[in-house]
């Protein structure tokens, strides 16, 4: 600890090292200014045109018609319509009052639950598959009548 102790209260070691020239700091500031680059010119503002100018506040504006047209679109889709059985569309109360009209779901037995009641049914009514092909020939539909389906 002593010898530690010593060499701190060596005269040397407290003797700053570094100098600083005669009158340094009195020219300091000028002599910094010399060596630093000449600043550039600060470019003029171009005067913007009108467009330029309300571009902006076009695009919002129509932004905001956008979100109110899509609003208006899902408004429109999420409310049930007009149309009800009271009061339906006139091709819809054509259809109904024309006899021509073939009703494609007169032959669906809506008590039968799943394909395969549906497949035992028809298994039931005839007693082999040639049965059922001209049962399905005579009831078939002629090439004369297909237009009155559409």
């Amino acid at each position: 600890m002593k010898s530690q102790n010593k060499i701190l209260d060596d005269n040397t070691l407290k003797k700053v090292p570094f100098t600083v020239p005669d009158n340094y700091f009195d020219n300091f500031r000028t002599e910094m200014m010399k060596s630093l680059p000449e600043f550039p010119e600060i470019p003029k503002t171009v005067e913007l045109s009108r467009w330029q100018r309300f571009k902006p506040y076009f695009y919002m504006a129509a932004m905001f018609l956008g979100i109110w047209c899509m609003m208006k679109v899902f408004h429109t889709v999420s409310t049930p319509s007009a149309i009800s059985l009271d009061n339906p569309p006139e091709q819809v109360a054509q259809a109904l009052i024309d006899d021509n009209v073939y009703d494609f779901y007169s032959f669906v037995d809506y008590e039968s639950e799943n394909d395969a009641e549906l497949q035992n049914e028809v298994g039931a009514m005839y007693s082999d598959f040639n049965d059922f092909v001209e049962d399905f020939e005579n009831t078939s539909v002629s090439a004369d009548n297909d237009n009155d389906l559409y």
